[in-house]
């Protein structure tokens, strides 16, 4: 046999072991013979255990477990031991059977993953920390930028670049706070984003927001772009949608179509993409970045100008 092969009575004395388990163990051919299996082999802390197992077995409970044993050395090995009760001809049980297989190396080669894992998610949260902390400080350095300047586009333009940091940078927050590093709960990040990116804007007070998100996993490479294209869609209605302090509504949707999609919906109820200055439709980087983002993240995106601006974008993704 490969295994080793441990047979006792009820009371746990051995009655025969083969030489491979002699060989695991490190004992001659009857050393092992006659001794008391959990007084010999098994550390004091967990010789209860066997004893309670040995009971079971008397109830004719096989069994499967792992136990560290000792060696002769004093060494110590993990055994993985399948268990089960002998019969005599009367159906009694007079004793147990154990194929033992030595798996040390292999919960050695466990434990240096778990290890190594845990040093990976360590150094991960510690990567994350430090870009949000970067991005914080950029985030500031604009803000600080913004407020010594005078003309109205240049402070504008400072601000929507703020609105972009803030999206990645919430972004590096769920990661360095979870302890998964490819999905996060898109509705969740989402609500939080909005609440940040309404107070940079100084979301006015004519403008109501409303907003239904559902608690989706989805991977943080979609969710960059994603946070981004929201931000752009609520600056660009603020900017242009509801001019001359007109109500206004926006609504952002997020939920799950089913099949793998997802679906982001943005509607406001303003004058649309037309610029009542140039009396063109508007255009300009924002809507160009969001064209580029949609693309980057293979979605399919619908978009109605009519009574407003009404935005579907539709997104595969990998379900956790």
């Amino acid at each position: 046999m490969q295994e080793g092969l441990l047979v006792v009575d009820n009371d746990d004395v051995i009655q025969y072991v083969n030489p491979m388990l002699n060989k695991m163990l490190g004992y001659e051919q009857t050393e092992l013979i006659g001794k008391v299996g959990y007084a010999t082999l098994i550390l004091p802390k967990d010789r209860d255990v066997i004893i309670q197992k040995n009971k079971e077995r008397m109830e004719k409970k096989p069994d499967h477990y792992e136990i560290p044993m000792l060696r002769k050395d004093g060494s110590i090995r993990i055994i993985s031991l399948k268990a089960s009760p002998i019969e005599d001809s009367q159906g009694v049980v007079i004793g147990s059977m154990a194929i033992c297989m030595d798996i040390t190396a292999q919960k050695e080669s466990e434990a240096k993953v778990t290890r190594l894992l845990k040093e990976k998610e360590i150094l991960l949260r510690e990567v994350h920390h430090r870009i949000k902390n970067n991005m914080s400080a950029i985030r500031a350095f604009l803000s600080f930028q913004a407020s010594t300047l005078t003309e109205p586009s240049a402070i504008t333009a400072i601000k929507e670049a703020e609105g972009r940091i803030i999206s990645m940078m919430m972004i590096y927050n769920k990661l360095y706070r979870s302890e998964n590093y490819q999905n996060v709960n898109a509705g969740e990040y989402l609500k939080e984003l909005l609440s940040e990116i309404c107070g940079t804007i100084n979301l006015p007070e004519w403008i109501e927001v409303r907003t239904s998100f559902e608690e989706i996993l989805i991977e943080t490479e979609i969710l960059y772009p994603l946070g981004i294209i929201v931000n752009e869609l609520i600056t660009n209605s603020v900017k242009y949608a509801f001019p001359e302090s007109r109500n206004g509504n926006i609504y952002i949707g997020f939920r799950d179509l089913g099949a793998g999609i997802c679906e982001l919906v943005y509607r406001d109820n303003g004058i649309g993409f037309y610029n009542v200055e140039t009396e063109q439709m508007q255009s300009g980087f924002g809507l160009d970045l969001i064209g580029l983002l949609i693309d980057q993240i293979n979605a399919e995106a619908e978009v109605i100008t009519e009574d407003g601006v009404l935005y579907k974008i539709r997104i595969k993704y990998q379900k956790a």
